[in-house]
């Protein structure tokens, strides 16, 4: 059974890190944040990282102190074993009806019908999750999920994710967050009345957006005079022109590039097939986004994720690639590039200052190069 101990930061998060900035930088005040409120819109490809740090941000400047943290991660609780729920059911319903796997007339040992089980989860209500699971209702959940044709039906969930519910946005896409929570120690944690979740199951649970693959945040970071509001926005999704219309006089376009990160396959080679595909896909978003015209004068930060995990060894290697997305740019603002090594407190505190850095930067860069025209 899971401990439901928290692992959640324990000091407040209240200390000012664009105070801080802010008294460093000789010359700058608050006076030169170049918006009323920041607005910064986080995009990338598939994988990128963009919304972990996006959930990093979010639970480092949204929430003052670890009871308002707690406090957040338990009503998350309900959520989790919704998004269990329905999706056990609808892979369930896709499983026998359109990918013909066979659940069976079998029984589990003597005393449980795999074909009872199926009715009884199609029968649980999501209205009635407010409260823990019970014993048999958990146990039912790790039968069914154990099944040859559940787990069929999740391999295949490109087929599921298809189902009216998914493409409605009447419940969640299945993705592997899914396999994580069906693991037999997180379920009996949530049947545990006074579960909080951990930081790494925030992280695993797909925060839900809407139709449009975007989700916004508000961010506030400091105290008093040195309050500063940000809001976040992440594309989920691929942007569409209707998108990149909109978000034209935003302060700061961060757009996240994961680093290579699976084992080399073919000696010789920088980075396996897999990796080297996704990299071309983001260079060639990248290349779309960055040269656009109504996006000329907008500040663009570059952000390379996973750098703790990437499978270049060579630096030379890794500032190679990095000048590969770099050298692109045919406008005359210049681009910020951060590199992100972790998702730790410190590295995440890291990443917003160097974020507000640039807002400021690129920003006075912007105004000076509006000023010659």
């Amino acid at each position: 059974m899971g401990s439901g101990v928290s692992t959640l930061p324990t000091s407040k998060l209240s200390i000012s890190s664009v105070g801080r900035f802010l008294t460093r930088r000789k010359g700058i005040t608050a006076n030169d944040l170049p918006d009323a409120q920041i607005q910064w819109i986080l995009m990338g490809e598939e994988s990128s990282g963009r919304r972990t740090l996006a959930k990093h941000l979010q639970l480092l400047y949204t929430y003052q102190n670890k009871e308002d943290l707690e406090e957040a991660h338990k009503a998350m609780v309900p959520q989790i074993r919704i998004m269990i729920t329905q999706q056990l059911q609808i892979l369930a319903q896709v499983a026998e009806q359109e990918l013909d796997y066979e659940f069976g007339d079998f029984s589990f040992g003597s005393s449980y019908d795999i074909r009872i089980d199926l009715e009884l989860l199609q029968q649980m209500s999501l209205d009635q999750v407010e409260q823990p699971w019970t014993r048999e209702d958990a146990d039912r959940i790790l039968r069914l999920w154990a099944t040859s044709a559940m787990q069929g039906a999740y391999c295949d969930r490109g087929v599921v994710n298809q189902s009216r519910q998914s493409r409605l946005g009447l419940a969640r896409e299945i993705n592997e967050s899914l396999a994580y929570f069906c693991q037999p120690n997180k379920i009996d944690d949530l049947m545990q009345p006074g579960f909080i979740p951990s930081f790494q199951d925030y992280l695993r649970f797909p925060q839900q957006h809407n139709l449009q693959g975007v989700k916004d945040h508000l961010l506030i970071a400091g105290t008093g005079a040195n309050t500063t509001t940000i809001r976040l926005t992440t594309l989920l999704n691929t942007p569409t022109q209707k998108w990149m219309s909109s978000i034209e006089n935003g302060s700061l376009i961060a757009f996240c590039v994961a680093l290579p990160c699976l084992p080399l396959s073919v000696k010789g080679n920088k980075m396996n097939p897999c990796d080297y595909n996704r990299i071309k896909t983001a260079r060639s978003q990248f290349s779309s986004i960055i040269n656009m015209s109504i996006l000329s004068s907008t500040p663009i930060v570059l952000i390379f994720t996973k750098a703790d995990s990437c499978s270049i060894d060579d630096p030379d290697d890794v500032r190679k690639l990095i000048h590969s997305f770099v050298d692109l740019s045919k406008r005359e603002l210049s681009i910020r590039v951060l590199l992100s090594n972790s998702m730790k407190e410190k590295k995440v505190r890291s990443i917003f200052v160097g974020l507000m850095r640039a807002t400021i930067e690129l920003g006075l860069e912007r105004t000076k190069l509006k000023q010659k025209r």
